[in-house]
């Protein structure tokens, strides 16, 4: 514990002890209490000699005679007007009794700069994080604070555990917000605003629904907030507080003890690992049970929670999706590609939109935001996200190299008419996503250009229907209106049942938000109109995300899909393309050339 949280704190301590003579005798003051109170340079003896002194410890007294052993508040002590010092009228000062001999008072500057709250808040985050976890695990190990060197508190653990954890509370603001007049106790489902994270988190904790359209919100965005860590933290923190478990013997526990408080801090961490088992790993579930497990009287729940790891475990299972390997032996890529290509139109099409509905079912919120899929450790930070876009390009390509490796004309006329029926029973089944992979594909300028094997298409009315019908479909012209409309219909007006839109564009969004609305509101607040414009893209996700489809799995056409094809490089199809039908041909114009995601210059692949 060598950071010495109360030394290095950014908010004003001071230990006072009374004496025999039931007066205050300043013990310890730390360097932003000083800064705060322009005494620098002042020893603890010559600051006892101060009026400024004399006056905080003669109205603590006093408010102890009322108040005796609970925390409370002191406002405006000092008032004079011409005095160097600054007025206490713009400090919120905490009077925390440890004995009957002992207070600490922890204080802040209300109006402080806007850097000098920021750069306190960036403090204060990492001392939360050492100090919690301190909490959680019951270290008597820890080093003493310099600053409290040579009082009671440097061999008193409990007490300086109860200290440390009140300082906790005071920056959370857990002794001011009014969380019982929350717009949200009322049944409505509006925000205050401006709202301040920690107010937004203690409002949702004293809700009795859990279920409501304020709290999914809450679990799609936190995390431009909060990390998961952090927030077990703060839940941590707000435990604590309510079941007043390292307060002292001499402390009254029944007074400032919140017995329900802490029942309901138990719902929601509950809630939490229902709904977001990947924000935990086995580690931080034993820290959540451990946090539970600190209390004096049983939680007054009305029914059992369960067990969390149980919770977590179920719920973990159920989010993943299963994977298909690929078709062993010894089937070179022409033969995968000749395999593949031999299935009907109709059940290809149904396999690969059950893989497809695998992928996109195991998308979680946390994946959507501050772009993870194409940030730092993408595979970490968006899995799912990443094997989608990783099969976008897999199955463009394979579809582009299968028809520039075959050498004869009409045969090439077959498998274009093949993929567009593929395509296009992707899209009566709601499978957007691969609609999109083929018409991409087909769009490419490789294929695109080869103007003698198009003809067989155009010689079938069927087929260039549909292909008209999927090219309006894919095509990009203002913000891919025909797609939105075509998808809304499907789930919205019709209810047509599983579907699987085109993550590509959703992802376009997220991005045109989140570069267009900054995070927080006045530096401090949340940004509640990018939280609710990217909590609407989220929610469509997860609609879509509920439904199954009930279609038989082939698991070796699936597997001969998922096979690690030896394509070629769209340097080489080009090339290839050329090579089979020779000359100047027109380029058909494609949706492909204003693809929403970004593409490798050299590949051409989305990225």
């Amino acid at each position: 514990m060598g950071d010495q949280p109360l030394t290095r704190m950014p908010f004003g301590f001071l230990l006072f002890k009374k004496d025999a003579g039931s007066q205050f005798k300043l013990l310890c003051i730390n360097s932003a209490a000083s800064n705060m109170l322009s005494v620098q340079s002042e020893s603890v003896e010559s600051l006892q000699k101060r009026s400024l002194i004399s006056r905080l410890t003669s109205q603590m007294a006093e408010a102890l005679n009322i108040r005796q052993n609970t925390f409370f508040n002191l406002e405006g002590i000092w008032t004079q007007a011409n005095s160097s010092i600054p007025s206490l009228q713009v400090l919120q000062m905490l009077a925390v009794p440890l004995s009957s001999a002992f207070v600490a008072i922890v204080f802040q500057d209300n109006q402080a700069t806007t850097v000098e709250k920021k750069s306190s808040k960036e403090k204060m985050d990492e001392l939360r994080s050492i100090v919690t976890t301190v909490l959680i695990i019951n270290d008597t190990t820890i080093l003493t604070d310099q600053v409290v060197k040579g009082t009671f508190l440097e061999t008193q653990h409990s007490r300086y555990f109860f200290v440390l954890q009140t300082v906790l509370s005071f920056f959370e603001g857990l002794f001011n917000i009014k969380v019982q007049q929350s717009p949200l106790m009322g049944g409505k489902e509006t925000l205050p605003n401006p709202l301040e994270f920690n107010h937004w988190l203690s409002m949702l904790i004293r809700q009795d629904n859990l279920d409501g359209d304020n709290t999914q919100l809450f679990w799609n965005t936190y995390e431009y907030y909060s990390s998961p860590s952090d927030l077990l933290k703060k839940l941590a923190i707000r435990y604590f507080q309510a079941t007043a478990y390292f307060a002292p013997e001499g402390i009254r526990r029944a007074e400032i003890m919140d017995m329900d408080l802490a029942a309901r801090i138990a719902k929601f961490l509950h809630k939490w690992v229902e709904v977001r088992p990947v924000d935990f790993d086995e580690t931080s579930v034993e820290t959540a049970s451990m946090i539970l497990s600190k209390t004096w009287q049983p939680l007054y729940t009305t029914e059992p929670l369960g067990d969390l790891h149980e919770i977590w475990r179920r719920k973990l299972n159920a989010l993943n999706p299963k994977i298909y390997s690929p078709v062993g032996g010894t089937l070179r890529s022409k033969e995968i590609q000749t395999s593949i290509t031999k299935y009907q139109p109709e059940e290809l099409a149904k396999q690969m939109t059950l893989l497809a509905s695998e992928r996109f079912r195991g998308v979680t919120p946390n994946e959507l935001l501050e772009q993870r899929w194409s940030k730092g450790d993408i595979s970490a930070n968006a899995p799912h996200v990443k094997a989608i876009i990783d099969n976008f390009n897999h199955i463009q390509n394979w579809i582009t190299s299968t028809i520039v490796m075959e050498d004869d004309v009409n045969e090439r006329g077959s498998l274009l008419k093949q993929f567009i029926l593929t395509a296009h029973a992707c899209k009566s089944h709601g499978d957007f996503e691969t609609m999109f992979i083929i018409g991409v594909a087909l769009g490419q300028t490789s294929i695109s250009r080869l103007k003698r094997s198009w003809k067989r298409v155009d010689d079938n009315t069927v087929a260039k229907k549909k292909w008209l019908k999927i090219e309006s479909l894919c095509e990009a012209n203002l913000n891919y209106k025909n797609y939105r409309t075509a998808l809304k219909t499907r789930v919205v007006e019709e209810k047509k049942g599983a579907t699987i839109p085109y993550l590509g564009i959703f992802l376009k969004d997220l991005t045109f938000i989140e570069e267009s609305n900054e995070r927080y509101a006045d530096t401090f607040y949340v940004n509640q109109d990018r939280i609710r414009m990217v909590n609407t893209i989220i929610n469509e996700i997860l609609m879509c995300q509920k439904t199954l489809y009930t279609f038989d799995a082939n698991p070796y056409l699936q597997g001969l899909l998922c096979a690690d094809l030896q394509n070629m490089t769209e340097i080489q199809i080009y090339e290839q393309s050329k090579k089979i039908e020779p000359g100047d041909r027109k380029v058909m114009k494609t949706s492909s050339q204003n693809l929403l995601l970004p593409k490798d210059e050299e590949e051409g692949k989305i990225s």
